[in-house]
């Protein structure tokens, strides 16, 4: 267990890394990093009915510059678990129990509640496989609709939309995804709704 958690502690931080230096153009490593307690701080204030800023998922803005990210999709990312993986969602019998998958999408999207970004992303990486990011369909729409993404997303491979628990997912590996998404365009998105986000959280985009 030890081990398990401390592959997934070292992929956080790797993942974190990666997304700065996007969101930066390469110049900073530093903008991301892990929320407290990988989101756990959170959630036990959320229990005493309490908000805590940037602290929802595993992946908290260090710096202001990143904070947009945050405000667009509340990150989870998961490392191992080579026995579970995004199909699950497709080839489950009807009345088999809750997949592994199915339960990290839950908390994705209880942590994105909570925190009133738009969407979530899940980022995910089995054991000698590629990272892939799922993200929630309102997240997709509105990258969709943006300028010249709408126009590339047909080109996005390998990608896919999936339904599950009657909702609509869009997934593709993360080196597509950090190719197809400018950071550009998730700032211009929030920058647009800024005033919705802030007085109606997620109402608006539930």
């Amino acid at each position: 267990m030890a081990r398990g958690h401390a592959k997934g502690s070292a992929f956080e931080r790797l993942i974190c890394k990666q997304l700065s230096m996007w969101w930066t153009g390469g110049v900073r490593d530093d903008v991301f990093w892990r929320s407290s307690n990988s989101g756990g701080r959170a959630k036990v204030r959320g229990r005493q009915g309490r908000q805590t800023f940037g602290q929802y998922g595993d992946v908290q803005a260090t710096d202001p510059i990143g904070q947009q990210l945050i405000d667009f999709c509340t990150i989870e990312i998961k490392r191992g678990y080579k026995h579970h993986a995004i199909c699950d969602l497709l080839d489950k019998p009807a009345h088999a129990a809750k997949q592994q998958c199915e339960a990290w999408l839950e908390q994705a999207n209880t942590d994105h509640e909570a925190a009133g970004s738009i969407g979530y992303m899940l980022i995910t990486q089995r054991d000698r496989k590629a990272p892939l990011v799922t993200i929630s369909y309102t997240c997709y729409c509105m990258l969709k609709r943006h300028s010249k993404l709408g126009k590339t997303v047909k080109k996005l491979r390998p990608s896919a939309i999936l339904k599950a628990n009657r909702s609509k997912l869009f997934v593709t590996s993360l080196s597509a995804f950090l190719d197809w998404v400018t950071p550009n365009a998730i700032k211009d998105i929030i920058d647009f709704h800024r005033d919705v986000i802030n007085e109606e959280g997620l109402q608006r985009f539930g």
